[in-house]
């Protein structure tokens, strides 16, 4: 199964009030494995204002619509939603309008095996629901979810969440059919983990 990235990373620019620097963070892959793929979002379009450019197209597609997944925002391929500025990809969220971005690398970046880490600077509050995930190929193998499995690698549900407070806590979490490697029948199983990895 060739997975792919998706990435919805809701940012209001009202509650970005603390600026950080990426080169900050490092990850040591190890003597295992080799890179065979990175995204340093470096100016890929000419200059728009104090903008960079999108992100380069060749790695990155777009989601868009209203209401995917359930959400309220309309996803758009507006510049003034998705970004590059300064080496660094910013998702922007509009509460006027409701729209954001949600980004994909479907037919564009798709691995099997690997390791996957990236440097994210979270936005906080009610209604915020930053994502980084995995998603199986589905018009590949004709399938649909949840049978093409899914691998959250983090999630952060703004405001308060059933027992933790949900701006503190993030979470992965993996979905498989847990009743056929088919499409009939099918049912959701997941499992997922909590962690407290960061402050505001």
């Amino acid at each position: 199964m060739n997975y792919s990235f998706l990435s919805s990373l809701d940012i209001n620019p009202i509650s970005l009030v603390v600026d950080w620097d990426p080169s900050n963070f490092t990850f040591n892959f190890g003597d295992k494995y080799e890179l065979v793929w990175q995204d340093e979002f470096e100016n890929v379009d000419p200059a728009q204002a104090i903008i960079d450019g999108k992100p380069d197209p060749k790695n990155w597609g777009y989601r868009t619509g209203p209401y995917i997944d359930g959400g309220l925002q309309n996803f758009t391929d507006s510049i003034q939603n998705a970004y590059v500025q300064d080496g660094q990809l910013k998702i922007v969220a509009f509460k006027e309008g409701l729209t954001s971005a949600m980004l994909h690398s479907q037919n564009l970046q798709e691995f099997t095996f690997g390791v996957f880490a990236a440097k994210i600077q979270l936005p906080y509050g009610k209604g915020m629901w930053p994502a980084w995930w995995l998603l199986g190929d589905g018009d590949k193998y004709n399938l649909t979810w949840p049978t093409v499995g899914e691998i959250d690698i983090l999630e952060m549900v703004g405001g308060y969440m059933y027992w933790k407070q949900g701006d503190q806590y993030a979470y992965g979490t993996v979905h498989w059919n847990n009743q056929s490697n088919t499409m009939n029948p099918r049912f959701n199983k997941q499992t997922n983990s909590w962690d407290m990895e960061y402050t505001r």
